[in-house]
């Protein structure tokens, strides 16, 4: 159809009953006509031109209403399944509101004007589908929820969520570190690698890293790492200070990494902890990581 709309049905005529349609069935792009209501599901691409069910799903909440998350589903790590995340989004901007709907004028405010055009003097319930064909809302492999808008040759991004790279949940994969200042976000702790490095060079990280080498034994040190976010840690935590914290996780090679303060230690066994580098002196957080054979100070 003229809207983009694949629909397969048992006739040509109008009495024909339709079958199946690519607007309620989408993968990872969603286009004006279609409708975000609560079965309509994106799904992301599991890389960039590998167009399988990736990690990340967008949709309507199950739980508030009017409100959008982006999921990510549960994954398997070679030892447990680590459950999904979602991000849930509150604020969503009218103008792309609008669009999900299929253009319901009561989820506007009849004032708004649309604020991704510039000097724009139309309110957003004077547009009607047709002022959205150049559109469409893709559920990106990265994780990012992206709106585009076709200008003669190429799609311009124009507004995206998280707004953070370093927002997606586990961004940079297991020991793998994200900034969002560096040019490629994430990297590898010292003493690691990609685990795919081929996946790595097309922007996929969420293998994330592997140690080399492999060992576990009396050569083990740590490497401490400053200003970082990280994930939470084990449930259970010891009574120990830090000398004693440290010991306690170099004998347990299960033991990822520790954290100590005022005589409590906290450690990472299974799943080691997701690190995120921070830019400012809020919520400061030195953790130390097991390290083989060497201690470097960040």
């Amino acid at each position: 159809m003229d809207s983009g709309n694949l629909v397969l049905s048992d006739g040509d005529d109008q009495l024909a009953k339709v079958q199946w349609e690519s607007f309620k069935n989408p993968t990872d792009t969603f286009l004006p006509g279609m409708n975000m209501d609560e079965i309509l599901s994106l799904t992301s691409w599991i890389r960039n031109g590998d167009p399988g069910n990736g990690r990340f799903s967008f949709n309507l909440s199950q739980v508030r209403e009017n409100k959008y998350v982006i999921s990510q589903k549960a994954v398997f790590n070679g030892r447990e399944r680590i459950p999904g995340k979602l991000y849930s989004i509150d604020e969503m901007p009218q103008v792309i509101a609008y669009l999900l709907s299929n253009f319901n004028r009561s989820v506007i405010k009849a004032t708004k004007l649309n604020p991704f055009l510039q000097n724009s003097t139309h309110r957003l319930s004077d547009y009607t589908s047709t002022d959205y064909n150049s559109t469409r809302l893709i559920m990106n492999y990265t994780g990012l929820l992206e709106y585009q808008i076709w200008d003669r040759c190429h799609w311009n991004l124009i507004w995206w969520v998280p707004e953070e790279k370093c927002l997606v949940y586990n961004a940079c994969g297991n020991f793998g570190s994200c900034n969002i200042n560096d040019r490629i976000a994430c990297k590898c702790l010292p003493g690691f690698k990609p685990s795919n490095p081929e996946n790595w060079d097309y922007g996929d990280f969420c293998g994330g890293c592997t140690r080399n080498p492999t060992s576990c034994g009396k050569s083990d040190t740590f490497l401490s790492l400053k200003m970082m976010k990280v994930s939470d840690p084990d449930p259970l935590f010891v009574e120990k200070n830090d000398t004693e914290c440290r010991k306690y996780c170099l004998n347990n090679c299960q033991c990822q990494a520790y954290s100590s303060s005022k005589d409590l230690c906290w450690i990472w066994t299974v799943k080691p902890p997701i690190l995120s580098e921070i830019q400012t002196l809020q919520d400061k957080s030195d953790q130390e990581k097991r390290c083989d054979g060497y201690q470097t100070l960040r």
